[in-house]
């Protein structure tokens, strides 16, 4: 291979091979705490024995079909996710990729309100494709092209390194400022993960998306919710509500599956029982009744 193709994070990598839980394994077998789960995708560890066996029971039945014919996997699925979410976030489309998600996201948001401007936070990620690479607030990620029109970035409300430090006030205000100043008055929404994964496993100060949500539907725009891994976003003290909210491959554990809900109809394939076994695991697991 040309060695311009070869991109590597570290001098010396470290080459993993199995992974159980939160641990990982390389080729000699030296274990590893996993705290970075695949940029927080790994939702419910690596190899957990109901994913497993979600995955080798369906792939056993059917491994592929089209959408032209029904399956009981994605509305059951469907049912599962809106009966988690707050709100009217009752349709849920499914596609490959949290990028997907997004690009549909933002459609869905332009069309619905009929404006264009849309509002994103700095050092947040959303996918690298044309669209959503204007989401996209982190240099290290962008390409020398044109991309992502109609999208512009406010500051980050957080408070390691944030320029407002944890002055919730001081970050609204600069929203609002931003759409008075950078846009018509009108925008299609605002695209805010709970959590930035890839800026640093960064969450948002607390009160920031309530009064920000305020901000955005006073010049008629759509909260998009991004990031929130398949939990009900109240669960993550954030107590908002969004419009449109989209889960990544966090929801299959890093199989490619993905989806955005909201108010609008929508719509899968084989992975969806993958993705059923995280939800059951986080309710039979992980919550504390």
């Amino acid at each position: 291979m040309h060695p311009a193709a070869i991109f590597y994070h570290f001098k010396d990598p470290v080459m993993i091979t199995d992974g159980h839980m939160q641990y990982l394994f390389d080729e000699k077998g030296k274990r590893y705490l996993d705290l970075f789960a695949g940029i927080v995708t790994v939702s419910v560890g690596h190899c957990h024995p109901r994913v497993n066996a979600a995955v080798i029971e369906q792939t056993k039945r059917l491994q592929h079909t089209t959408t032209i014919y029904l399956n009981n996997q994605i509305a059951e699925y469907a049912k599962e996710l809106a009966d988690k979410m707050p709100g009217n976030l009752k349709n849920v489309y499914f596609v490959n990729s949290g990028t997907e998600a997004n690009e549909l996201a933002l459609l869905m948001a332009r069309l619905y309100t009929g404006n264009y401007d849309m509002i994103a936070l700095r050092n947040a990620y959303h996918g690298i494709s044309e669209s959503t690479l204007g989401a996209l607030g982190l240099h290290t990620w962008k390409y020398n092209v044109p991309s992502g029109f109609g999208i512009i970035q406010a500051m980050n409300p957080e408070g390691y390194r944030g320029r407002f430090g944890t002055d919730v006030n001081e970050y609204v205000q600069d929203l609002a400022e931003l759409i008075q100043c950078s846009t018509s008055g009108s925008i299609a929404g605002f695209i805010a993960e709970t959590i930035q994964g890839v800026g640093g496993a960064v969450p948002l100060l607390d009160g920031y998306l309530k009064r920000a949500y305020e901000v955005v539907r006073q010049h008629g725009g759509n909260p998009v919710l991004n990031g929130c891994r398949g939990v009900d976003v109240s669960e993550l003290g954030v107590g908002v509500a969004a419009e449109v909210s989209v889960l990544a491959v966090g929801a299959g554990v890093g199989e490619p599956v993905a989806g955005v809900r909201s108010a609008v109809p929508g719509s899968g394939s084989r992975r969806v029982p993958r993705a059923h076994a995280p939800l059951e695991a986080v309710d039979v697991e992980v919550r504390v009744e």
